[in-house]
């Protein structure tokens, strides 16, 4: 029985019972048999009733764990179709990214970077190339643009932050560049190993060498490695 067929017989029923009530008057029969017939309509319509909702229950509990199953098939499906897509997407825009490390032409690199990004906005470390490939060019702005979109996606990436600081130093921006650093720190202070080899930051470190060295020494503090 499906929701079709319960439908039907709740009807009937609702039928069988109406029609029990009016078929006397109808009939003109007396009170005393007017009211035999309407208890043995009711009875009866009572026990079709059981009948029928006895089979409802009947084929729900039988079919509603079919029903279930073939939902969750269906949801598991459709997420697997979700992620195999996702794992193409992927795979495709690692492969252009790889291709743009050996382009030597600046153009032609961000071209294909793009490329990349628009196939998965997410690849690992897409927005940072592309930052790379626009300061190569000469465009700070765009740059930086990049490497923040790149922490986006990538939260955690404290290389991005430490571009960024290099990139305010280079500009004489000292308090975004620290500021920075320390968001570097933060993230990963076995970092501060990097920092301390990067020549980018060298303007930094001859312009504000104590507010340098007071990162480095909270970054040493925090992993435990001693005074800078």
């Amino acid at each position: 029985m499906n929701a079709g067929s319960a439908r039907a017989l709740a009807l009937a029923v609702v039928l069988l019972l109406a029609w029990a009530l009016v078929a006397p008057f109808v009939a003109g029969k007396s009170y005393a048999s007017d009211l035999n017939f309407l208890l043995a309509a009711v009875s009866a319509t009572a026990t079709l009733a059981g009948i029928g909702f006895a089979l409802y229950g009947w084929f729900t509990a039988r079919e509603l764990p079919r029903l279930v199953d073939e939902k969750l098939d269906e949801r598991a499906r459709r997420i697997e179709e979700a992620l195999s897509s996702k794992l193409y997407r992927q795979q495709e825009a690692l492969q252009k990214l790889i291709a743009a490390y050996g382009v030597r032409d600046v153009d032609q690199r961000i071209a294909l970077v793009k490329q990349a990004l628009d196939v998965d906005p997410t690849v690992y470390n897409g927005w940072v190339t592309l930052g790379h490939a626009f300061l190569e060019k000469g465009d700070p702005a765009a740059a930086e643009e990049c490497f923040r979109r790149d922490l986006q996606f990538h939260p955690s990436n404290y290389q991005a932050m430490c571009d960024l600081a290099a990139l305010h130093a280079g500009q004489s921006e000292w308090l975004a560049a620290l500021s920075w650093l320390k968001e570097a720190i933060r993230v990963n202070p076995g970092t501060w190993e990097q920092i301390e080899r990067d020549p980018r930051l060298e303007p930094l470190r001859t312009h504000r060498r104590e507010d340098y060295d007071r990162v480095i020494a909270e970054a040493l503090r925090t992993a435990g490695a001693g005074k800078h």
